[in-house]
C-alpha cells in the first residue's frame, strides 16, 4: 500500500516540513514507485536538512545509475567523513558511475579499492568481471566471477556470469551447469533460463 504510505507522509510533512526522516522515507517510497524525479527531490530535501551518510549514499547510488556526476561528489563527501577508512560502499558507487559513463579503467580502480576495504563485497568482483568480459579478457573475467562465488556461494550473478564466460569459450557443459545454478538460486533470473536454453540447443546439435 505504497500510495497510502505516501499520503501519510504528505500529512506529516504538511505539519512539519523540517522532518528530515519523513522526507527520506517518502523518497524511498517514490523509488519503489519508480518515480526517480520525486525520489531525488525528497532525498535531496532530507539531505539538506540533515546531511546524513545514509542519505548521501542513497542519493549517490541513484545518481550513479543516471550518469549524474553528483554521485562522485556525494561519494567523496562520505569518504572524507569516514575517519576509520573502512567504508567500501562509496568506492563501489563511484565504480558504477564510471562504468555507466564509459570509464572502465577508473571503474576498476574503484572496485579494487572497494575490495581492499571489504574482500567480501561480492558485487565488486562481478562488476570487475563484467568489465573484463566486455573487453574480451575471458580468463580474467572468469577468475573474478569465481571469486564472487567463493565469497558467497548463494550469489546467482556469480554463476550466471561464469556461464556467460564458459559459453563464450565454447565450454557448453560448464556453461549449462552454471546457468542452472543461477536459476536454482533465483527463480526470477530469466537471463539464466535463456542462457541454459541456448547452450542446451548447442549441446543437442
Amino acid at each position: 500500500q505504497i500510495s497510502a504510505a505516501i499520503s501519510s507522509f504528505d500529512q506529516i510533512l504538511a505539519t512539519d516540513s523540517t522532518d528530515f526522516e519523513a522526507w527520506f522515507e517518502r523518497g524511498l517510497l517514490y523509488l519503489e514507485e519508480k518515480d526517480t524525479a520525486k525520489a531525488v527531490q525528497d532525498l535531496e530535501r532530507s539531505f539538506r536538512l540533515q546531511p546524513l551518510q545514509l542519505s548521501a549514499l542513497t542519493l549517490a547510488n541513484i545518481y550513479a545509475e543516471t550518469k549524474n556526476a553528483r554521485a562522485i561528489q556525494l561519494a567523496d563527501l562520505v569518504i572524507s567523513r569516514d575517519s576509520t577508512r573502512e567504508m567500501a560502499d562509496p568506492y563501489f558507487i563511484k565504480g558504477i558511475y564510471y562504468v555507466n559513463t564509459g570509464q572502465p579503467s577508473k571503474a576498476l580502480d574503484m572496485f579494487n579499492a572497494c575490495i581492499r576495504l571489504n574482500w567480501k563485497f561480492q558485487e565488486a568482483y562481478v562488476e570487475k568481471g563484467i568489465i573484463y568480459f566486455e573487453a574480451g579478457n575471458l580468463d580474467e573475467a572468469l577468475q573474478q566471477f569465481k571469486l564472487a562465488a567463493t565469497v558467497s556461494n548463494t550469489y546467482p550473478e556469480a554463476y550466471y556470469w561464469q556461464g556467460r564466460c564458459y559459453e563464450a569459450l565454447n565450454m557448453n557443459e560448464e556453461a549449462l551447469a552454471n546457468y542452472r545454478r543461477a536459476y536454482a538460486l533465483d527463480r526470477e533470473f530469466h537471463e539464466a533460463v535463456e542462457g541454459a536454453a541456448r547452450v542446451e540447443g548447442k549441446i543437442s546439435k
